[in-house]
């Protein structure tokens, strides 16, 4: 006897599907999902593939327990890292991260570590932390190296240099929504600076001193740019230090720009203690 098969959904009803799976999953786990803004709608039958793997991981996610890595990962056979040459680090190295692909784990680096280093902290600090069970085809567990051992210096370095391109870019609206929140003490003079030219272009930029004392950092570059004024093309140049100041947030556990100081602005006056 032959079975009736579920007639195939059209787009339109696939969509009404898809929005109802999304609203129970919201309002059952606190799932959210975004737009894309003015890009192009997901196919409905793309969504609905997608919201099949959020629906099996949430199903297995009630079901899992915490093991550790070490487990999660089958038990495997590693050589300890002091006892491996530099080539056989290299090769040991590339054994431990396919496993952890085929397994759907993997460690991600924000910077570069170097690979006896990283290898060390894989199998014998990563291995051995708590991981939950499940495996899920679909998705990647992914874990962060500087989540665990943070690079203070190359995450405020990246800081900089990131203000430094978009503030130069004629994204105003972008600079906004990059420093607003972030660069309390001297947000008006920044902009104010800013407004004054219709172009900036970054001639050169270079770190020349960082020190970080506990929740504050100081970073000085040496930098020159020019600006264009609106309707002229004749060039204002600027050279100098640029002087960056950072608070780490220990909430957020992130380090955020307190003071910007570039060649050409006008200093912010401190207050004088009373």
């Amino acid at each position: 006897m032959k079975q009736n098969k579920k007639p195939k959904m059209n787009d339109d009803q696939l969509r009404f599907d898809n929005e109802v799976r999304k609203l129970k999953l919201t309002l059952g786990s606190g799932a959210k999902f975004y737009s894309c803004g003015d890009g192009p709608d997901l196919p409905p039958e793309v969504e609905k593939e997608f919201l099949d793997n959020i629906e099996k991981f949430e199903t297995q996610l009630q079901l899992a327990k915490d093991i550790l890595v070490f487990d999660f990962l089958g038990r495997p056979d590693f050589r300890k890292e002091e006892e491996l040459s530099d080539q056989e680090i290299i090769t040991e190295l590339e054994k431990v991260e396919t496993l952890m692909l085929e397994k759907r784990m993997v460690c991600d680096k924000l910077f570069e570590v170097d690979d006896r280093v990283f290898y060390k902290f894989l199998t014998e600090e990563l291995f051995y932390t708590q991981t939950t069970s499940i495996c899920v085809p679909a998705f990647l567990k992914h874990v962060i190296y500087e989540e665990f051992h943070p690079n203070h210096k190359q995450e405020i370095k990246m800081m900089c240099e990131d203000f430094v391109n978009v503030y130069m870019s004629n994204e105003f609206e972008e600079f906004r929504e990059f420093i607003k929140m972030d660069c309390k003490e001297n947000f008006n003079e920044l902009l104010v600076f800013r407004r004054i030219f219709e172009e900036l272009t970054i001639i050169s930029f270079e770190e020349n001193s960082l020190e970080i004392s506990g929740h504050l950092a100081t970073v000085t570059f040496n930098i020159a740019f020019e600006g264009f004024l609106s309707g002229n093309r004749t060039p204002i140049n600027y050279l100098g230090e640029a002087n960056f100041k950072f608070k780490y947030n220990d909430e957020s556990e992130f380090w955020e720009f307190s003071n910007i100081f570039l060649p050409g602005m006008r200093p912010t006056l401190q207050p004088r203690n009373s």
